[in-house]
């Protein structure tokens, strides 16, 4: 379990260290939280694409694996991991973090909204 959590605290430590030499040079913050809600935008964009691919073949796949096996066991078992694996996603996707905020994107007080185009906590726009 540290050894986890060491290797997550190393991962971390360069980028702390980079926003710590931005402001010391004085330079905007505002550059760095651009890149950093650019980032997060293109991670939400493959994540979504990889969701709509991984729901998409799960049917075929199914199919596939029953025209190679006639078992309706095996096609079952393929469908339903590739739903999950889709199902997976949609839990990544939700649970990603506003860059200004720090709070989860489309997870609100009392409801969540996956398709939102913006931050329910501050507004911050997500052209995604």
């Amino acid at each position: 379990m540290y050894i986890i959590f060491q290797g997550i605290l190393d991962r971390a430590a360069p980028q702390a260290g980079r926003l710590a030499m931005t402001e010391e040079r004085g330079a905007s913050t505002e550059r760095y939280d651009e890149r950093q809600v650019s980032t997060v935008i293109n991670r939400l964009r493959r994540r979504w694409a990889w969701l709509w691919v991984w729901l998409l073949l799960a049917a075929p796949s199914s199919l596939a694996s029953y025209g190679l096996t006639r078992s309706e066991a095996v096609a079952g078992a393929t469908g339903m991991f590739c739903a999950f694996v889709a199902w997976c996603l949609g839990i990544a996707n939700g649970l990603t973090r506003c860059p200004r905020c720090k709070a989860a994107l489309f997870i609100g007080a009392f409801w969540v909204n996956p398709y939102s185009r913006r931050c329910v906590h501050c507004g911050l726009r997500l052209d995604c």
